[in-house]
């Protein structure tokens, strides 16, 4: 059961039972990995009564793979290519490696996979589901858009689930879109307490939704752990399951060490402020020149890992706040002590010492008793 997302189910509702009176639609479900694309297309599927269902799910392995993702849409109809005009016909079966000859026409393909579906929803309405669009292979995300371009009177809904900032955007232009976001704090709150073993203090409950921006996946991930976060900072990122950490470090460690430096301090910093993360991630990497780092902080603003717009003091420097928990729980734990080490040197111990101490306890690898001690007078 999905709670919440009403507008969004309703809309798959509307698009559905158009599809039952023979109209056609189509609509791209975008948004950040766990943010509820998949539970939407789930939802659509457990919707269509008296429809017929073909589906494809991205793979990253297959994404070089010519029209391997259409093989797998179209296999369920393709009972019905005795309906394709012969030039049709013949691009199609190169295309799936029946028959040999050069390169097929991507637009017979098109219009191939056009034919077919609207054939198999002449007798019975039909949903195609598309989801992790973002690894489909470039062609059959090609004819897929295609399709859904030129669909109107025939009964087929076409639904695609992909990751917003990719590759397939641009073959997806021109499609309806709805980008999803995070759970309102109400609907969270209660998928918190619905996963949690145990029950979870409200105010705590209240800082992990925040912390995961409402993400749905990351807090089925992380409710296992709730009990536990309840002693820990209110500054730490939760931990996130590998599934959420992968989608975010794929980007972060393809980045230059530089920038990698600047995200690490910056998950592990809570003021936002620009200036003390350059001057921490400085001492992580003190053979790195000072240009270095203000490119590398250029090209993570760019690359939209940090919000390019100057944030005030505790403003989130984060686009999203499961990037933080991803770069901070994907470190090795040395590197996030030093990481704590290095703000805990470039933070005024005069002007902020409960934030100087907490840094010193996150980078301390043993029980200090004069950490200790500063910690509790900080407390009182």
């Amino acid at each position: 059961m999905i709670i919440g997302r009403s507008a969004e189910r309703a809309r798959l509702r509307e698009l559905l039972d158009a599809a039952r009176a023979g109209m056609s639609g189509v609509l791209v479900l975008r948004g950040d990995p766990g943010i509820g694309k998949t539970a939407l297309l789930e939802h659509a599927t457990s919707c269509a009564q008296g429809m017929r269902v073909t589906r494809v799910a991205g793979v990253e392995a297959e994404q070089e793979l010519a029209f391997a993702a259409l093989h797998r849409v179209l296999l369920p109809v393709l009972s019905h290519s005795g309906c394709l005009p012969p030039p049709q016909r013949a691009a199609l079966d190169t295309a799936f490696g029946r028959v040999s000859g050069p390169a097929p026409d991507r637009f017979l393909v098109g219009l191939a996979a056009l034919t077919l579906l609207s054939a198999a929803a002449a007798e019975r309405p039909l949903l195609v589901l598309c989801d992790d669009a973002h690894w489909v292979d470039r062609e059959s995300l090609d004819v897929l858009a295609f399709v859904g371009r030129r669909l109107h009177a025939d009964g087929v809904v076409m639904l695609f689930g992909v990751r917003d900032r990719t590759a397939a955007e641009p073959a997806l232009s021109g499609l309806p879109d709805h980008r999803i976001s995070g759970l309102p704090e109400q609907d969270a709150l209660v998928l918190l307490a619905e996963r949690s073993e145990a029950h979870v203090d409200r105010v705590i409950a209240q800082r992990i939704v925040a912390d995961v921006g409402g993400n749905p996946l990351a807090i089925r991930e992380i409710a296992g752990g709730v009990p536990r976060l309840g002693a820990g900072t209110a500054s730490k990122p939760p931990s996130l399951g590998r599934r959420l950490e992968d989608g975010f470090l794929r980007r972060v460690r393809a980045l230059s060490e530089p920038a990698r430096a600047i995200l690490l301090v910056a998950a592990a910093d809570t003021t936002g402020d620009r200036g003390l993360v350059l001057r921490a991630a400085a001492r992580m990497s003190p053979s790195t020149d000072e240009g270095d780092f203000h490119a590398a902080m250029e090209q993570v603003e760019r690359d939209e890992l940090l919000c390019a717009d100057a944030a005030a003091e505790g403003t989130p420097l984060f686009r999203h706040p499961l990037i933080r928990s991803a770069v901070y729980g994907g470190a090795p734990r040395s590197a996030v002590r030093a990481a704590h080490a290095c703000l805990a040197a470039v933070t005024d111990p005069d002007t902020d010492p409960d934030r100087t101490a907490w840094h010193l306890a996150a980078a301390a690898d043993s029980p200090d008793e004069e950490l200790a001690d500063r910690l509790q007078a900080c407390a009182e």
